[in-house]
């Protein structure tokens, strides 16, 4: 795989991710945003309760206190009959007669405040079991964008090191080429540095080398200093035989 298509394909993963990202990003913030409604809406249908609750208790005890009321004047009228009052007995039976209706007017309200908070618990029931809902599928949705972005980091590293092989292969066979080269450098340089036929011959002819400059300062000295300079590459062992010979008195 040539390391262009490998980067092609990881930016192909990197958009697809952010693709998922951005998705996952919307539907989380669509999921608060309902979250935060219903949320909103059980909090004013638990304001209602409570007012429905009070304007009960107030209703009750309005109620509690006509029907207190309505034993008083029933007593009194009845009492008012046997004490041959009736006309009396009968204002006290007009004002029984508007206890009476009043006592069923609050009845009635507590029975409408009744079925009203019925409603409004069924509706707070109902909302906090889609709070519930709702909770558990942003949960979730995050649960999934950790593991996606977790499958895409693990994705990221792998081609990362697969893209890298061609480059460590390469960087091998660079090296190689190079250890080569320096081979085959070394190899001339060592070539060159051998006897030249040319200079075998013209030494087997007789004819001398030309002295090297070291040669030539070494044959300066000994004229100066009086002394025959020993040519280059001559032992002083064969010397001294040669003047064996030469002189052999001695």
């Amino acid at each position: 795989m040539k390391p262009g298509s490998t980067f092609l394909g990881r930016l192909s993963a990197q958009i697809a991710g952010i693709g998922e990202i951005a998705r996952g990003w919307n539907a989380g913030r669509e999921l608060d945003d309902r979250i935060h409604r219903v949320d909103e809406e059980l909090r004013t249908l638990r304001r209602e309760m409570d007012v429905l609750k009070a304007q009960a208790l107030t209703t009750r005890e309005r109620r509690d206190a006509l029907a207190d009321k309505l034993l008083q004047r029933e007593t009194q009228a009845m009492d008012a009959l046997r004490t041959g009052h009736p006309a009396l007995a009968r204002e006290v039976a007009a004002a029984i007669v508007d206890l009476e209706a009043e006592h069923r007017a609050e009845q009635a309200l507590l029975a409408a405040n009744a079925k009203q908070a019925a409603g409004l618990q069924a509706m707070v029931r109902q909302g906090e079991n889609t709070l519930r809902r709702l909770k558990h599928e942003l949960d979730l949705l995050r649960a999934s964008e950790a593991v996606a972005s977790a499958e895409q980091a693990f994705a990221g590293s792998q081609a990362g090191e697969g893209a890298g092989i061609p480059t460590a292969i390469d960087s091998a066979e660079l090296l190689r080429a190079r250890q080569a080269a320096a081979q085959s450098d070394a190899a001339l340089a060592t070539g060159s540095a051998g006897p030249d036929p040319l200079d075998e011959k013209l030494r087997k002819a007789g004819i001398a080398q030309p002295a090297s400059p070291v040669d030539a300062v070494l044959a300066r000295l000994a004229e100066q200093a009086g002394v025959t300079a020993r040519p280059p590459g001559r032992s002083g062992k064969r010397s001294g035989t040669a003047a064996n010979k030469e002189n052999p008195d001695e």
